[in-house]
């Protein structure tokens, strides 16, 4: 868990979480947005809807979700202490890593693929029960 606080933003406003320091939880399944002074949670943000996360190395991590999010599709942005943007990158990158190598397993016990799977993008979210955004870290760890 790591102590963030939010940047004043219509996504963070629309969560709640404006102004306020939180707790960023990273798990295997997600990304989970607490208050700090209540552990009341505020937002949840499953793996297969991050569409894009950054750390600036200066304390600064971006998350972007889309649609599929419970919260909504938003760019949220926070602040911390400098290098614990580059450890809930690293974190975030390490679940999703697994996920899709969990997928990959499960798919060739069914007699398809991964590969097969995502040879075409609109078909991504259907078939492979993965996210869109994905796709391009999965390129990354499995297909080079």
């Amino acid at each position: 868990m790591i102590i963030v606080q939010p940047e004043n933003s219509e996504s963070q406003r629309r969560i709640g979480a404006k102004g306020t320091n939180c707790i960023l939880h990273i798990a295997p399944w997600g990304v989970t947005l607490a208050l700090q002074s209540t552990r009341s949670v505020l937002a949840q943000w499953p793996l297969k809807s991050v569409r894009y996360f950054e750390a600036s190395g200066h304390g600064k991590f971006m998350l972007e979700a889309g649609r599929v999010a419970p919260m909504g599709d938003g760019m949220y942005v926070f602040q911390t202490q400098k290098g614990k943007d580059n450890y809930i990158y690293d974190l975030l990158d390490q679940h999703i890593v697994n996920a899709l190598s969990k997928t990959q397993v499960r798919r060739k016990s069914r007699g398809k693929t991964l590969p097969c799977c995502i040879s075409n993008m609109d078909t991504i979210d259907n078939d492979c029960g993965i996210g869109t955004c994905l796709f391009q870290i999965y390129r990354t760890q499995f297909c080079t």
